[in-house]
């Protein structure tokens, strides 16, 4: 029973990690828990929605077009980084601050940045602490847009940003 609940799981995770691919905005992405939650804000009502995308077969949304998917679209790698960073915001705030760490090794991946610069990006980030985190209240977007701030001061980093 627990076997079967866990692999449960693991599939409706996986299936909606899809919708979050192609989705052009942070969120749950598109398909039917975006249609059926439209509207409303909140972790319940984006896990949900990521959910109910997950459960109601989002790859037929996404090929065929409905329940405001568009395959057309550019897969987006800023709603991954948007995702993680809120996943993880205490973790890697340490992480940031100390200049090392495993979460701020796969931000470094999950933003495309090569090995050779993931030790300036650390740095560069470590250095800019107090502009990412200028409270313990501070927002996804407002770190968000600090790191991009922060990696455009990097000639190196610069070509990592996008969608500014």
């Amino acid at each position: 029973m627990k076997k079967a609940l866990l692999i449960s799981v693991c599939a409706t995770t996986l299936m909606t990690s899809a919708s979050h691919t192609l989705a052009g905005e942070s969120g749950p992405g598109c398909g039917v828990g975006t249609t059926v939650w439209s509207g409303d804000t909140g972790l319940f009502a984006h896990t949900s929605a990521g959910t109910t995308n997950g459960t109601f077969m989002n790859s037929f949304a996404i090929s065929s077009g409905t329940s405001g998917c568009d395959a057309s679209k550019q897969v987006q790698r800023s709603d991954n980084k948007e995702v993680f960073i809120a996943s993880n915001m205490d973790t890697l705030s340490q992480e940031i601050a100390q200049g090392h760490g495993n979460y701020l090794t796969t931000l470094a991946s999950i933003m495309g940045i090569n090995k050779t610069d993931q030790v300036i990006f650390a740095a560069s980030l470590q250095n800019e602490f107090g502009a990412l985190f200028p409270s313990s209240s501070s927002s996804t977007t407002d770190v968000v847009a600090a790191i991009d701030k922060a990696m455009l001061k990097e000639t190196v980093l610069a070509k990592y940003v996008r969608n500014i």
